[in-house]
């Protein structure tokens, strides 16, 4: 399995979410009912840069072309775990400035393992 590109560390920080999606059900006398839909929580991260250089910006992009839909292992910086995660979106967006920097944001969803 390939890994996250190394590139320079988001310098708007990183959103880390855990999710554990439940089932709810309501019944016709105003009851509700929920159960956990999965066992294990799955994460789901946000990546921010306000200026991505140009060269980061070119290795990103050349990974998510070459990586969409794949599964890659991505670890926390901060926790140093390593999930195994797709791309949740389905483009790479960015905003453009003077320079060639880029405002990203790139949003990572962890797989079933």
């Amino acid at each position: 399995m390939d890994s996250w590109p190394v590139i320079t560390a988001p310098d708007l920080g990183m959103k880390r979410l855990a999710v554990k999606p439940a089932r709810r059900t309501e019944f016709e006398n105003g009851q509700c009912s929920s159960r956990v839909a999965v066992t294990k929580a799955r994460h789901r991260f946000t990546l921010s840069w306000e200026r991505m250089n140009p060269v980061d910006y070119a290795a990103l992009e050349e990974f998510y072309l070459d990586h969409a839909g794949a599964v890659f292992s991505f670890t926390d910086p901060v926790v140093n775990d390593t999930h195994a995660v797709i791309f949740a979106g389905e483009e790479l967006s960015s905003s453009i400035f003077p320079g060639g920097f880029r405002r990203v944001e790139v949003e990572l969803s962890e797989t079933r393992s």
